[in-house]
């Protein structure tokens, strides 16, 4: 009852009329979990509501990036954590960027996030893509409480609060699939030639045996 009375009284403040709001969140990242806020707004003094939108942009110290080392799913590669748990619905637009272009894109309507995470669910990335930059465009539809069993209606509104700049789990590189992306310099042209002969002797030498 109580529950049910502070929620009650939760959904008439969260419901009273309000102009959506857009905000604007860019993020340095330099490696190692170290990330600064840049010019715009900052989203851990944020909360966000039903209609908000918001751009997020996470871009990597010059001359470093990220690579995939193994392709797979990765879950979530751009999620905010938030404090309040429930179910939240909304539209993003995941963009990709490398050296000025875009690299990959990934849009979703009605996507639902459960739990504590407010963004991308997983995330398909092919093995060798480089990125060094990181855009969700995110328009928040609904957020409201978990339902406490099946058919659970009376779930009111909840605010959205992120917990810090990067996502749930961390940068890319820090996520549960670490492995599978690595975070770095780029690699000096000669430095590649260098790797492309030594594999491609490595190659050779391997067909030689088995001749």
């Amino acid at each position: 009852m109580i529950r049910r009375t502070l929620g009650a009284l939760g959904a008439c403040l969260i419901a009273l009329p309000a102009l959506a709001a857009s905000y604007d969140f860019n993020v340095l990242y330099s490696g190692n979990g170290n990330a600064v806020l840049g010019a715009g707004d900052d989203p851990v003094a944020t909360s966000l509501v039903d209609g908000d939108t918001f751009a997020w942009r996470i871009a990597a110290q010059a001359g470093e990036r990220w690579t995939v080392m193994t392709g797979g799913d990765f879950f979530p590669l751009m999620a905010f954590g938030v404090e309040e748990a429930g179910e939240r619905t909304g539209n993003f637009t995941l963009t990709l960027r490398y050296a000025g272009s875009d690299v990959f894109s990934l849009s979703e309507t009605a996507a639902v996030n459960t739990e504590v995470h407010l963004g991308t669910n997983t995330v398909g990335l092919a093995t060798g893509l480089h990125f060094d930059e990181m855009r969700l465009a995110y328009s928040l539809t609904q957020a409201i409480e978990l339902a406490d069993a099946p058919g659970d209606t009376d779930r009111p509104p909840i605010l959205s609060s992120p917990r810090a700049l990067l996502p749930i789990f961390g940068a890319p590189e820090q996520t549960a699939l670490s492995s599978s992306i690595i975070y770095g310099p780029v690699p000096e042209t000669g430095t590649w030639a260098m790797l492309l002969l030594g594999l491609a002797a490595t190659a050779h030498r391997v067909r030689v045996r088995r001749g």
